[in-house]
């Protein structure tokens, strides 16, 4: 007990030991509050965003063979970061020219096969075309997918019934000497043949619904729908029956909102499809830079 008073003494009156006694106790201290705060789970980006606003992308929604990286640059050496940028633009140009010569080969089909086409496949190609940006969020689209062969029958007679007079009356001279090298008539066979019609219909704002920019949306998603197709390799067209929407849309069952914006006939090109021997313009006829 006396040595134990003894070497209380001595500490009490030494600075020095105090200074080291305190300093551990500092590192004891910071060390255990390191190791709780690194315990802490990552918080998924979606729980960070302020409350009411979805924009940014979460690691569980983004691709993971992006070609490109979403880690910090600070995460990277000096060294390292030409050769890991490099590997980025090499893999982004090849996916883009892969993707460029996928859609450079897209042709408007006519003539389908009668194989039927996956339900499975249709609703995937539908679900792509509603990833399409649209005014205010809106999403004023509905894609009605038509595969019973009444119902394509009597979407025919109405569009043919109509077209017989537009190619006779309604249309210029010019617009039917534009259309003679695509060899269009007034007949759509292809609405029968084709195994799937899918109307995309535009919904107009009206009650409780509002909608901006809805036919620029509209459009936008179809440009969506025609390259998915493009890219499980079955065939469309665009198809605008003129003057034939009111009628195909109390066919359908569609509410006075809607309006019918395209008819895409969707299916397998028949083997022995044709179509115009066409070209399109080189990009720099439709690119300028600034």
């Amino acid at each position: 007990m006396t040595d134990a008073f003894t070497l209380w003494s001595l500490f009490k009156d030494s600075t020095t030991l105090q200074a080291v006694l305190g300093s551990l106790i500092g590192f004891l201290v910071m060390h255990l509050f390191q190791q709780r705060r690194t315990a802490v789970p990552n918080m998924p980006m979606d729980e960070r965003l302020m409350p009411g606003y979805r924009g940014g992308l979460s690691a569980a929604t983004m691709p993971s063979d992006l070609p490109f990286s979403m880690g910090s640059k600070s995460q990277k050496t000096k060294n390292s970061k030409q050769p890991e940028k490099q590997k980025q633009k090499t893999e982004m140009l090849k996916r883009a020219t892969d993707f460029a010569n996928l859609l450079s080969r897209r042709r408007s089909c006519r003539q389908f096969s009668e194989r039927p086409v996956d339900p499975e496949v249709v609703r995937l190609l539908v679900t792509a075309a509603g990833s399409s940006p649209s005014g205010a969020h809106t999403e004023p689209w509905t894609y009605v997918c038509v595969t019973n062969e009444l119902m394509k029958r009597r979407i025919r007679e109405i569009v043919e019934e109509e077209e017989e007079i537009n190619y006779a009356r309604r249309m210029s001279a010019e617009w039917k000497a534009d259309l003679a090298k695509l060899r269009t008539s007034w007949e759509k066979p292809y609405l029968t043949e084709a195994p799937v019609i899918v109307v995309l219909m535009r919904q107009r704002s009206g009650g409780e619904a509002q909608h901006y920019y809805s036919e620029i949306s509209v459009s936008i998603s179809a440009g969506l729908f025609l390259a998915a197709v493009q890219n499980v390799g079955l065939c469309t067209l665009t198809s605008t029956p003129m003057n034939a929407g009111p009628a195909l849309r109390r066919l359908l069952g569609r509410p006075p909102n809607e309006k019918v914006h395209l008819l895409l006939p969707l299916g397998y090109a028949a083997h022995n499809a044709q179509v115009p021997n066409l070209t399109r313009k080189p990009v720099e006829k439709i690119m300028v830079n600034i």
